[in-house]
């Protein structure tokens, strides 16, 4: 019964992210992509994915603690 409320409070975190971060640390961390497939994919570097997934990260994480 715990598990509801749990995953209610994942999917409000994760709107809380921008839609950028959102999508790569879906695909990077849920789905398991690769930084760079998804940067190919995307047709961006490298690098942005990667500050995508840790920018979306440290916003996830705080918003979990609130």
């Amino acid at each position: 019964m715990s598990e509801v409320p749990e995953s209610l409070a994942v999917f409000a975190a994760l709107a809380t992210l921008t839609e950028k971060q959102r999508e790569a640390l879906i695909d990077h961390d849920l789905i398991g992509l690769s930084l760079r497939t998804i940067a190919e994919r995307d047709g961006i570097h490298r690098s942005a994915i990667e500050q995508h997934v840790s920018l979306g990260r440290a916003r996830l994480r705080k918003a979990l603690k609130a």
